[in-house]
């Protein structure tokens, strides 16, 4: 029985120790955990953008990922290989921890730098203008780094498009309304950043202009005096010629011809332009009518002129009859009119709007102008109870009525005939005198006329 139990005891700790051996060497077989690569990809990027982590290991177990000291969730379906995406702000390490089955651990790590981005920058923000006039347009610029996107409103809280607008440098006009500040925000990865740009609305300039005489002759003189306010530049323009002046003051001017002066005043407010026009009429020296004496309407008159000045001219008889003068006559020239039924004539020169009037008259005579005549001229056979008939005819300027008287024979019956121009035949029985009297307006005159008679052959 003792032998019996030895063998069972020899048994007992054979099994025991063959149980403990082999329990060793399992555990000498388990093998160590190791990161086989651990790497995130892209290892360069800006902020806010994402990674990836990729990691292939042997042996492991678990899996533990930091960012820095601070423990990184990431989800692990298979802690042999696998990949993870993270979003960094900032330079970043990445740590990978691995614990195999046997508790051995191993470490990898790999680093994303983060380019920060460009700060915003606005270099350059300015007005075309500190001043302008109401309505007045001002140009705003500016020139930035690190923009991608602007903005821009005034100080009444107005804003402004500058879509389609580049943010690096650009430009927008605006039309202040009145004194104000443009704020331009610039916004970027970097942050933001904003400037401003003030602008003032000023008054035009202002601007007076008078003549000390607007009519003048030529050869006279007039002075101008004029006032600007608010202006950094006051010019006198005469044509052609500007000429830069005080803002107050005066100059006496001897124009040869009508013309127009402008004052010209510039500030910062806008420009403001005056004018004053001086009227330079011709001078006629001399005008004259000659005729050879009292005249009737239509006579003929000779008209002479002498003239400074003027760039047309023209003679009227105040009846009917214009002549305008050519233009290498109007210094001095003559010309035979008519005389019109007052035997005035009127001159009238004129340089622009400017003009210069002469008279000039002939004496007139208004009482009827006879011319009578008889027919046949060469005379007629009458007397001894031998009868005649002649035509005595006539033409009378300005008579209203005639009469005719026959001596010896007494009055001609004449109604129905015109005392202007007309004729009659007449019976005479011997030598007979015709006598004609014709009424105007203003008088009479008298004519006598006797027909050629020839006594009878015995």
């Amino acid at each position: 029985m003792l032998r019996m139990l030895r063998r069972s005891i020899f048994a007992t700790v054979t099994l025991s120790l063959l149980v403990a051996g082999c329990g060793s060497d399992k555990e000498r077989a388990e093998p160590d955990v190791s990161i086989v690569a651990f790497k995130a990809s892209p290892d360069s990027v800006s902020p806010g953008d994402r990674v990836t982590l990729t990691w292939t290991t042997e042996n492991a177990a678990e899996l533990h990922f930091f960012a820095g000291a601070e423990p990184l969730s990431v989800l692990v379906d298979d802690p042999a290989s696998g990949t993870a995406e993270v979003r960094v702000r900032e330079t970043t390490t990445f740590r990978l921890e691995a614990v195999g089955a046997n508790a051995s651990k191993a470490m990898e790590q790999t680093t994303v730098n983060v380019e920060p981005f460009d700060e915003v920058v606005i270099e350059s923000f300015a007005a075309s203008a500190s001043e302008v006039g109401f309505g007045g347009i001002v140009t705003l610029s500016w020139r930035t780094s690190g923009a991608t996107s602007l903005s821009l409103r005034d100080s009444e809280g107005r804003s402004f498009s500058l879509s389609g607008l580049n943010p690096a440098e650009g430009s927008v006009e605006v039309r202040p309304s009145g004194y104000t500040t443009y704020e331009l925000v610039a916004t970027g990865p970097g942050g933001e950043a904003n400037a401003t740009a003030n602008v003032g609305v000023v008054a035009p300039a202002g601007a007076r202009l008078r003549a000390e005489s607007t009519r003048i002759t030529i050869g006279e003189s007039t002075v101008l005096r004029w006032e600007a306010v608010r202006a950094t530049e006051v010019a006198l323009v005469e044509g052609a010629n500007r000429m830069t002046v005080e803002p107050v003051g005066e100059k006496q001017v001897t124009p040869s011809a009508t013309t127009k002066y402008i004052l010209e005043a510039n500030g910062p407010g806008g420009p403001e332009a005056v004018t004053v026009t001086v009227e330079v009429a011709p001078s006629i020296d001399s005008f004259v009518a000659i005729a050879p004496g009292p005249s009737r309407p239509g006579t003929e008159v000779e008209l002479r002129w002498s003239i400074r000045g003027a760039t047309n001219a023209t003679l009227s008889n105040l009846d009917g009859f214009v002549y305008t003068i050519p233009a290498g006559d109007l210094a001095s020239g003559h010309k035979i009119a008519p005389a019109g039924v007052g035997g005035a004539f009127v001159l009238v020169a004129a340089s622009g709007i400017a003009e210069t009037t002469a008279r000039a008259s002939v004496p007139m005579s208004f009482e009827p102008r006879v011319e009578l005549s008889i027919d046949p001229p060469a005379g007629v056979v009458a007397g001894d109870g031998t009868l005649a008939t002649v035509t005595l005819s006539w033409r009378i300027d300005g008579a209203s009525r005639i009469q005719v008287k026959a001596v010896p024979g007494g009055n001609v019956n004449v109604a129905g005939l015109s005392p202007r121009q007309d004729s009659i035949d007449i019976d005479i029985a011997g030598p007979t005198t015709f006598h004609v009297t014709a009424f105007g307006d203003t008088g009479k005159t008298e004519a006598d006329i006797s027909p050629v008679v020839h006594p009878p052959e015995n």
